[in-house]
């Protein structure tokens, strides 16, 4: 927990002397681009509505720094105290008051990082007791431009010309306002505008140099955030009879409780990115809302693809912009609550240690569900899946339970994690099926489950049948969440109930349990094994039974095939679409290349995969015609198809005929370099490189000793296209034999 004491400026200027040291930035808060106008503007007029209106205290969050003697030097809020330093300074100024403010008849905040910065604000004390100081109407600015006292050089100076700014803005706000001496009191002993002083041991941290490169500050006073947040207050006060009431609650914790939980979340790195963090998180708490509120995907569009240079600049108003006739303020108010919602579980998380890492963590390498900017799909409905379930807590009058979290927790990440969520209307759908969600109990009827639309229906069908399982017995519950834990496979474990001759509920108990888990554990080693040794793993396996399909877009029996990959991306053409069963009628179905798999893990036993897989590929017979095609054969016997073919991917002509050509694809089409397998292996064995075909060139062949080899519609033949001294030579054997005659 980060602790402090609560400043006001003038408690801290009647303290001690504050100086900026010499390794600190300008002041540059007065720059003129259209980013810093705005921040500027914001940030003012929110300090003048705190001090006019009553009850409406503003938090510039923390400072730190350490006392040197009797000067406190700031590490992190340098820009918040200057700003702060020229409020009070016009407000005294204004008052007739400035000898009250200065110090020995000088300011009180020493500039160390430019002599001419030092020099302006020591005159600023001498030019304020010029007699006809902001006299006939005079700005600020026109006063500094037109005294005596002006200087040149100050015009190059970037601080001094930040200061000008700033003031002339502070006045600027402070339009038609007369009552300068009352406020001057309300400066100097209730002021709304206060920080929490942190006061570092410099000690821990070495050489004050260092001490600032650790501590580099965050500029809070100015920061994305503090602008949103101050546009946000400003829209909930325009709109009292509809917001009022939620403002107090927001409020009361926005600065405190769940700023100090996004500290706690990251405290190594969060006097860096914390601001950033709160922002975007506001931000697609706002998108999401968004994203239900009947607006197509295409609108959404722009939205869904931000950087963080962009979500600093989205204001307020923009999000209203897309909004057409739906109703702003009942908008604002779904976004608060969606935000306390998600705020509220996440205070309620923060003592589950794998939770707090695996959903509310932001680093600066972008790790974490809550990166900087949110930037998948699938990361944002989670977030929006969190609101919402806090949402439901909250209407039913429940209390926060962690087994009932965790369990609706894992239904619905299963759900986001195995649906293809890749486009914006695939996201609004997905968000629209969770805010209809109006149940909180975990059972094999839920209706909330069955009717999100959004996701997809074989991972829903799953989920379903897994709930029922643990209802039906309990003691299944553990082996099924550890499944679903495995990272490769991501929840999506149905495949494994087959594997363990599991085929619907009525093969469920305490039995088959154990079977279940022996199951799980070969299938765990299988997959480490082939993680690491696809091409090994491929040719033992293809040894029970052939398990390629139609590659994707495949139309008819002549096309390309493909077997399966180890991919972490996951789609129907890794080991995870392989295995994929389907339920029809209650039943698990298994697919054709999911009995194959079943088969080799069969042979496991207690045998180590790699030894199992080696001696399968050494004992598989020569006979192929008896036990699979020629094709089949060399893919186990000969490795460096498997090696060629690095996508996998390969053609079959004539697939009606077991001599049909098959091209090995080096990528995923016949646009890229091929080979036809048989010409391919032969070459190898005479150390012949082979023509490889490509998109101009169709030809595979080689020339061995001699002779033109190449297979087409059926048989090796010759340049002329004919069969070789007139033989048809259909296998890779015969052709051996051709070449090599004994």
């Amino acid at each position: 927990m980060i602790i402090g004491k609560r400043y006001s400026f003038w408690d801290l200027k009647e303290r001690t002397t504050i100086k900026i040291p010499r390794i600190q930035r300008d002041y540059v808060q007065g720059r003129e681009n259209p980013h810093v106008v705005t921040k500027r503007e914001n940030i003012i007029k929110e300090m003048v509505k705190s001090l006019l209106e009553a009850n409406y205290p503003m938090d510039l969050n923390f400072i730190y720094g350490y006392y040197d003697g009797n000067c406190f030097i700031p590490i992190d809020g340098q820009q918040r105290l200057t700003t702060l330093f020229l409020l009070h300074f016009y407000v005294f100024l204004k008052a007739g008051r400035i000898d009250e403010f200065a110090s020995q008849k000088r300011c009180s905040l020493i500039y160390e990082t430019r002599y001419t910065t030092q020099r302006f604000l020591d005159d600023l004390y001498i030019l304020s007791k010029e007699k006809d100081c902001l006299g006939d109407g005079k700005s600020i600015r026109e006063t500094i431009m037109n005294s005596p006292l002006f200087s040149y050089g100050w015009n190059y100076d970037p601080s001094i010309v930040s200061c000008i700014t700033v003031l002339d803005s502070i006045g600027k706000a402070f339009k038609d306002f007369e009552n300068w001496s009352n406020l001057c009191d309300k400066l100097k002993t209730n002021c709304p505008i206060t920080f929490m002083l942190l006061d570092i041991d410099k000690s821990q941290f070495g050489k004050p140099n260092q001490l600032y490169i650790r501590m580099n500050s965050r500029g809070k006073q100015l920061t994305d955030f503090e602008n949103f947040k101050a546009a946000l207050y400003g829209y909930i006060d325009n709109n009292k009879n509809t917001l009022e009431s939620i403002k107090g609650e927001i409020s009361k914790y926005i600065d405190n409780e769940w700023y100090d939980l996004i500290w706690r979340m990251n405290e190594k790195i969060a006097n860096k990115y914390a601001d950033t963090f709160y922002r975007c998180l506001f931000h697609w708490v706002f998108v999401n809302r968004m994203s239900v509120c009947d607006l197509d995907g295409k609108t959404l569009n722009d939205w869904l693809y931000p950087d963080k240079k962009s979500i600093e600049n989205t204001y307020l108003e923009d999000y209203f912009h897309l909004l057409g006739d739906n109703d702003k303020n009942v908008f604002v108010k779904s976004c608060l609550e969606d935000f306390r919602c998600l705020m509220g579980i996440a205070c309620k998380l923060e003592t589950s240690k794998k939770i707090k890492e695996e959903l509310f963590s932001y680093s600066d390498d972008k790790k974490g569900l809550f990166d900087y900017n949110l930037k998948k799909y699938k990361e944002r409905i989670k977030l929006f899946a969190l609101s919402r379930y806090g949402y439901l807590l909250n209407k039913n009058n429940n209390e926060f339970d962690e087994i009932n979290f965790k369990d609706w927790y894992r239904v619905i990440n299963n759900l986001i994690n195995n649906t293809e969520i890749d486009d914006p209307d695939s996201f609004v759908e997905a968000c629209k099926s969770i805010n209809k969600i109006e149940d909180l109990i975990i059972k094999s009827n839920s209706g909330w489950l069955i009717e999100l639309k959004g996701f997809d229906k074989k991972q829903r069908d799953e989920e379903v049948f897994k709930l029922s399982v643990i209802e039906k017995n309990p003691k299944w519950k553990d082996p099924i969440v550890t499944a679903e834990g495995n990272e490769y496979f991501q929840g999506e474990i149905l495949f494994s109930f087959p594997l363990a001759d599991i085929k619907n509920l009525d093969d469920v108990s305490d039995t088959t349990l154990e079977k279940y888990r022996e199951t799980w554990d070969k299938v765990i080693r299988v997959m480490d094994f082939a993680k690491n040794n696809d091409v090994l793993f491929h040719r033992a396996l293809l040894t029970q039974g052939d398990y390629s399909v139609q590659a994707p877009g495949v139309v008819g029996k002549y096309g390309t095939k493909t077997y399966f990959k180890y991919s972490e991306r996951h789609h129907n053409y890794d080991w995870r679409g392989m295995l994929r069963p389907t339920i029809k009628n209650n039943d698990i179905l298994e697919t054709a290349s999911a009995q194959v798999f079943k088969r080799f893990i069969n042979k496991l036993e207690g045998d180590e995969v790699s030894n199992v897989s080696e001696n399968l590929i050494k004992k598989f017979p020569k006979n192929y015609s008896e036990l699979t095609d020629e094709f089949t054969y060399y893919l186990i016997k000969n490795e460096s198809l498997f090696e060629f073919c690095k996508e996998y991917y390969y053609v079959w002509h004539h697939q009606e005929s077991p001599y049909g050509e098959r091209y090995l694809l080096m990528k995923t089409s016949k646009r890229n370099k091929f080979v036809e397998y048989k010409t391919f292996i032969i070459a190898k064995k005479y150390g012949v490189e082979p023509t490889f075909g490509n998109a101009k060139d169709y030809k595979s062949f080689a020339e061995i000793n001699g002779t033109r080899v190449e297979f087409r519609n059926g048989y090796f033949v010759g340049e002329d296209g004919n069969n070789l001294d007139g033989k048809e030579l259909s296998t890779v054997e015969e052709m051996e034999d051709y070449l090599n005659p004994t």
